[in-house]
């Protein structure tokens, strides 16, 4: 009795030995067999990718590994999620129209407020870089973390002290500036995608870079000049259906344009 007993154990044993454990997944998501683009600019390459938690663990030709979740992505481009620097969102993604096609297209994440929203204290800034030295321009020239380019370092200080200038000619910057603003019967009614690839400057840029020339300012051409001229509002190129063109023709409405001082 006892040897069966013994024998019958035994057999158990060997029954649940061969019966195959449940591994405890490494990760949380593992993909399979994808094209990897990887964003450096080289070809695709086949890899799997192993995710644990909210980052990628591992990439690897094979991985065969526990995972929680497997998806073959044979056939499939797998790469980061795409980063969009130019939105306009200052609320989040639901600001921007088709934001269902930024997923499909692997857009993940977007950078919010990149045009600023509060005025910043320009006349400190101007004084220090008016004040730039010999062996300031020569230090900055050596700094390997901005564009090395002395013309435009020395020009950043002339401009400084031309701006400074102007300052104590017309009371403020806004004041000079706002001078040169296109009359609106001159802008066009519906401003699409081709009318503005065409317009690099406008007759008023080409007035403001021709005084601020005369004043001694340099590197302020013409197409120079009309970036400008946007990206402070004094014409609003937001494309008819931009998402932020209403928003931008209130703000300018509404805004009081400066005067030079008496």
């Amino acid at each position: 009795m006892r040897a069966s007993l013994t024998a019958a154990a035994f057999i158990c044993l060997l029954v649940l030995a061969g019966v195959p454990r449940a591994q405890t997944p490494i990760y949380d998501l593992l993909i399979k067999n994808g094209r990897l683009v990887d964003g450096t600019g080289s070809p695709w390459y086949r890899a799997d990718v192993a995710v644990r938690g909210d980052t990628i663990a591992r990439i690897a030709s094979r991985i065969d590994a526990p995972a929680t979740r497997t998806i073959d992505a044979g056939g499939k481009v797998v790469s980061p999620g795409f980063i969009d620097l130019h939105t306009h969102a200052r609320r989040g993604i639901f600001q921007v129209p088709g934001a269902d096609n930024y997923v499909r297209q692997g857009v993940t994440t977007i950078m919010e407020g990149p045009d600023g929203s509060s005025p910043l204290p320009i006349t400190p800034f101007l004084d220090r870089v008016a004040a730039l030295t010999a062996r300031d321009v020569e230090r900055l020239v050596a700094n390997a973390g901005i564009v090395r380019h002395r013309g435009k370092i020395e020009s950043a200080r002339n401009n400084a002290q031309r701006a400074r200038e102007i300052v104590a000619e017309t009371g403020s910057l806004a004041a000079y500036f706002w001078r040169f603003e296109p009359a609106s019967g001159s802008r066009p009614a519906k401003l699409t995608r081709e009318i503005l690839a065409g317009m690099s400057t406008s007759p008023e840029a080409l007035a403001l870079s021709k005084d601020l020339k005369r004043r001694g300012f340099t590197f302020v051409g013409p197409t120079t000049v009309y970036a400008f001229m946007q990206a402070m509002g004094l014409v609003n190129d937001h494309l008819h259906d931009c998402v932020v063109r209403a928003a931008a023709e209130r703000a300018r409405a509404a805004f009081g344009r400066p005067v030079p001082a008496s």
